[in-house]
């Protein structure tokens, strides 16, 4: 491929010479008129100076004789006192002259003149009076005025020749400096030649080297081109109309076109597919993109290109714009990115397939979770249920050992869940104040019998202070805790267990410790202890079981609440295990200085459940916890059964479980959710054995307004009811209001509170039907406000306080909207505060 040169040829020199030539002649011109002009300024401007201060000088001791003269010839009666008035200020107005002007001011600084001129001045002032006094008294003083002034006439002649002779050496020097002047500026000139010269001499060296190196680049050039035609990459030149002007061998190849059939050719029918014709139909609009840099100056670009055989390619280049002989051309280097493509390909199916593995894996963990989690909750659930029962002493043991397993069973599965929710990053940290003493002693509690069972005490050091309030993840550092202690018991064998916790202030962190008399550990091993699945090849290690996760979700949860674990062990001398947490250790007082006091749970009113759940052990489990808890129950075995029942009655509460058969919960809970039934708005809690966080996302997706993990005890159940029931009645202030009016009138104001407000809905729905004024509307919608916020109604006095403010500010559509929620929520409210009183089920007919 041949690129043509743009380098121009070089001038001649004697072109340069005689251009030189010329500007040296028309710089001497102008040096020389411009000397000529100085001198002449110079001299005139300083001459002009001298001349007018000699004058000045020599009219001075003029003017003086002429005031001598008019004294002696008014004293002689020649003269008139008017004459020798005028002499005398045209003399002091000389002497002035000589003070203030500038061209006087070196005068001033001869020692000689400026002493002449003090006494002269000094003559003049004290003269003053008398001349500017009566004609009586200059007349009289006409003989002293002559008698002064021939005192004076020394000193006036000396200033005038004092200052003849200053300017007379002025004048000399400013001649000299003009001369030294003149001089300069002809040095100056000559250097100024030399310069030129040495530019001259300058210009010819360039000018031989820009010869040498325009055929150093035509060298180049020759180079670039034998470069361009041998690239593996394509290179392509368009010009302004789009056509190819250059085409080297491997565009050749890679597009399938010869460079003779590809030269002159529009670049878009050689290299651009049929489904780009629309954005680039022709060369010039090609030409246009990259002119505005679409596709210039952009770095490296992927795009698609066509082969000669019709197939579609990916390639990768660049498009930079180059001047070329007063037009732009476009450069584009391409290169076939078939093969690259294709391993990017094989490396997305490779990550694709390791997300699915993960996917797998996760879905694993939560059948692995329900499965084993279903048989636990029916086992604990009913063990818990047992331990509420009379028992004898033995039966007291065996129900304690079962605890024990279930909660070791727990542990376990919890491990596995852990590991999963740690590496996604999905486990939070729920932080709060607590007694890291007691949560110890907790700890101990649980460890006891095993250290007991292996001969091992279990000992706590503390602070000699109250400071043992920590601000921390309770649950998380329960089960590090919890993992440390039952290692250290695993691998001592009638020894102790010390665990010893401080604060370290200059930190700011808590350091705990766990020491144990065991068997120690290598230091080679120290790393490894922390790994999955590791459990040491050590004589009690033979002995005992356990997965070997511990320790290695121990440290996951360390990190996870920003801390830092390791391990300080002599092979044979015991281990400590080191545990540093974020926070400093505080006193109760101060730490209840900082907390909001504890919010009291509400009572649970009793609610009308619906138990959704196809086991039936758990259902009897949940069945029973509930009855316990005065609640009025119903189940359900599936999905499909709970949503035929949710269309029919209007729950309390729906308790759901997740996986079931025919229809599982999340769809059985979209379809009450959007069948319009009379449980469409109940609250529904998920059952389930799926703890990971997306899980529960799903769960709260689909309408779910909480979750109760599986296994789960009576107190989590509590709990979530208390939460639900509190949700449109004020539990607490029903209680408080039924007690302050008595067990006799209580019940009947009760039933005349649901009765009123039964009456006052249907006649605000009224008076909206027939559009009665809205002020009117508004007073009643008031008194309903008033009587439900009074029993406990939370939700249904708040929805009618809405629609009260839109009385005023809205029209009876609005008002006619907002009361239709407040129609949903007292048909919930309602419900509630009617179970919450036994004693009104005898006026049940009433109501």
């Amino acid at each position: 491929m041949k690129v043509q040169s743009d380098i121009p040829a070089p001038p001649l020199r004697k072109t340069r010479a005689a251009a030189l030539g010329v500007v040296l002649t028309l710089s001497l011109i102008g040096i020389l008129f411009l000397f000529l002009d100085v001198q002449q300024t110079i001299t005139t401007r300083y001459t002009a100076s001298s001349d007018t201060g000699q004058w000045t000088l020599a009219q001075t001791d003029v003017e003086f004789l002429t005031f001598r003269d008019a004294v002696a010839g008014a004293e002689m009666g020649r003269q008139t006192l008017e004459d020798v008035r005028k002499r005398y200020d045209v003399f002091y107005s000389r002497v002035m002259t000589l003070k203030a002007g500038k061209i006087f001011a070196l005068l001033h600084k001869d020692p000689g003149f400026a002493d002449n001129f003090q006494k002269i001045l000094a003559w003049l002032i004290e003269v003053q009076p008398l001349i500017d006094g009566p004609d009586a008294q200059l007349r009289a003083g006409l003989a002293s005025l002559q008698d002064g002034s021939h005192d004076l006439r020394p000193n006036v002649r000396n200033v005038a020749l004092e200052g003849l002779r200053a300017f007379a050496a002025i004048s000399d020097a400013e001649r000299k400096r003009v001369a030294d002047t003149l001089v300069a500026a002809g040095a100056l000139t000559l250097s100024l030649i030399l310069v030129l010269l040495s530019l001259v001499v300058i210009l010819l060296v360039m000018d031989r080297n820009t010869r040498l190196m325009t055929a150093e680049k035509l060298e180049t050039l020759d180079r670039l081109q034998a470069i361009i035609a041998t690239a593996l990459d394509a290179v392509i030149v368009m010009d302004g109309r789009g056509q190819i002007v250059e085409f080297n061998g491997s565009a050749a190849g890679v597009f399938g076109v010869p460079r003779d059939a590809a030269l002159g050719r529009d670049m878009v029918d050689v290299i651009i597919p049929a489904t780009e014709r629309a954005l680039y139909p022709d060369g010039k609009s090609l030409y246009r993109a990259a002119e505005d840099r679409r596709l210039s100056n952009q770095g490296r670009l992927r795009l698609t290109a066509r082969h000669a055989t019709g197939r579609l390619f990916p390639i990768e280049g660049s498009i930079t714009r180059v001047a070329s002989k007063g037009q732009d051309l476009f450069v584009a280097f391409l290169r076939d990115l078939s093969n690259v493509v294709a391993s990017e390909q094989a490396l997305m199916k490779a990550r694709d397939d390791a997300l699915a593995g993960e996917r797998a894996k996760a879905k694993l963990l939560a059948v692995m979770s329900h499965e084993m989690r279903t048989p636990l909750n029916g086992m604990i659930g009913m063990i818990e249920l047992l331990d509420e029962t009379e028992m004898n002493p033995k039966q007291r043991d065996y129900l304690g050992v079962m605890q024990i397993s279930g909660r070791l069973l727990i542990h376990h599965v919890e491990d596995v869940l852990n590991i999963a929710q740690l590496e996604t990053g999905h486990m939070p940290n729920q932080t709060e104040w607590f007694d890291l003493a007691a949560l110890i002693d907790e700890v101990f509690a649980n460890q006891r019998p095993a250290a007991i069972a292996q001969g091992n005490t279990l000992t706590l050091d503390r602070p000699a202070t109250d400071q043992t309030m920590l601000n921390a993840d309770p649950f998380q550092l329960r089960q590090v805790l919890m993992n440390l202690i039952g290692n250290a018991i695993k691998f001592t064998r009638d020894g102790q267990i010390r665990l010893e916790f401080t604060s370290e202030p200059l930190t700011g962190t808590t350091l705990l410790r766990v020491v144990d008399t065991g068997i120690g550990i290598d230091p080679a091993d120290h790393d490894r202890v922390f790994e999955d699945f590791v459990i040491l090849d050590t004589t009690y290690s033979r002995r005992v079981g356990g997965t070997g996760l511990g320790l290695g979700i121990t440290r996951r949860i360390v990190q996870n609440m920003g801390g830092e674990i390791w391990v300080e062990s002599v092979l044979g001398q015991g281990s400590s295990f080191v545990l540093r947490l974020p926070g400093d250790l505080a006193g109760r007082q101060a730490q209840e200085a900082t907390q909001a006091p504890p919010e009291v749970p509400e009572p649970v009113l009793p609610m009308h459940v619906l138990v959704v759940e196809d086991n039936a052990i758990n259902r009897l489990v949940v069945r029973e916890m509930l009855v316990r808890l005065g609640h009025v129950i119903e189940v359900a075995h599936d999905g499909t059964e709970a949503v035929h029942l949710a269309g029919l009655t209007r729950y309390d509460l729906i308790l759901m479980d997740i996986s079931m058969p025919r229809m599982d919960g999340v769809e059985a809970t979209l379809a009450i959710r959007s069948g319009g039934g009379k449980s469409a708005q109940s609250p529904i809690i998920a059952l389930t054995a799926h703890a990971l966080s997306d899980e529960v996302a799903r769960f709260r997706a689909a309408g779910m307004q909480d979750v109760l993990v599986k296994p789960m005890t009576g107190r989590a159940l509590a709990a979530v009811l208390g939460r639900v029931g509190s949700r449109t009645v004020d539990a607490g202030l029903l209680a408080e209001v039924m007690a302050g009016m008595g067990p006799a009138r209580g019940p009947r104001l009760l039933v005349a509170f649901l009765q009123d407000s039964d009456a006052g809905l249907a006649k605000v729905q009224v008076m909206l039907d027939r559009r009665a004024d809205l002020d009117e509307i508004r007073r009643e919608i008031h008194k309903l406000c008033g009587s439900t916020a009074i029993f406990g109604a939370r939700l249904v006095s708040e929805a009618l306080q809405e629609a009260e403010d839109l009385c005023r500010t809205g029209d009876h559509t609005d008002v006619a909207d907002a009361m239709t929620g407040v129609g949903k929520f007292w048909a919930e409210s309602r419900e509630i505060i009617r179970a919450s009183a036994p004693a009104l089920q005898g006026a049940k007919a009433g109501m």
